[in-house]
């Protein structure tokens, strides 16, 4: 909800400097009492806005103003106002310094400090729009969410350990219900009709002879091996 703000100074000549934050909270559409306003004026410490949420409230107490100033929070009718009770707990968390006023216009126009009655009629009432998540002008609480549970026909028996209700498989049994070894197109998740891999080339003999026919670099021909026989004689007979 938008906040309505606004800053009341003194306006008498000699007025003393403002030493003191004043947030006065109203009720969203209602304008800030005339009497209040003339009691606020009267006391010349105070600097005051007027805010018209819960969370304007809070923002002005927790950032507003300076380090170290001293800060009121007025209650304009605490009775109509969602989300104080909760507000103020948050002060009493976060900020306990926070002094809390309460302005009632009946029985008589009264500024006071708050008591412990006040809390208890700022309690909001929670209704059937908030019981839905939807925020009724003070802190809206989400829904809670149940999660959908899913059984699928077989798990459940699983769980339970009834063996009738399912079928158990075997390694290697596929979809389809044919037990037995997989075929290399079912275990590579490759088609049968798609394209063979391109097959390494052939090494060994350059010549183009059969594989089986390809001699080995390490070894000797017959030529080569009578000469090395050869060549052992001779150096034998000399």
């Amino acid at each position: 909800m938008a906040a309505q703000t606004g800053t009341h100074t003194q306006g008498r000549s000699g007025a003393k400097a403002a030493t003191m934050r004043c947030v006065v909270w109203c009720a969203q559409g209602v304008a800030l009492d005339g009497q209040l306003q003339a009691a606020l004026d009267a006391r010349q410490e105070l600097r005051a806005c007027v805010v018209t949420s819960c969370f304007a409230a809070l923002a002005e107490l927790l950032i507003g103003g300076a380090d170290g100033e001293p800060r009121v929070l007025v209650l304009q009718e605490p009775r109509t106002l969602a989300g104080a009770a909760e507000v103020l707990a948050r002060l009493e968390r976060y900020l306990p310094s926070v002094k809390v006023w309460v302005f009632t216009s009946q029985p008589k126009p009264t500024l006071r400090g708050l008591q412990s009655s006040d809390l208890a009629a700022a309690r909001p009432v929670v209704g059937v729009a908030a019981v839905k998540g939807v925020p009724q002008g003070g802190f809206s609480v989400a829904p809670k969410v149940v999660p959908k549970v899913v059984v699928v026909p077989g798990i459940a028996a699983k769980l339970r350990g009834d063996v009738s209700e399912w079928t158990p498989r075997v390694v290697g049994e596929v979809d389809s219900g044919v037990k037995g070894p997989e075929t290399q197109s079912a275990r590579n998740d490759v088609p049968d009709n798609s394209t063979p891999l391109a097959q390494p080339p052939a090494t060994g003999n350059p010549s183009g002879s059969s594989v089986g026919s390809t001699r080995p670099a390490s070894l000797l021909t017959d030529e080569e091996l009578s000469m090395l026989l050869a060549n052992d004689q001779d150096r034998e007979h000399n």
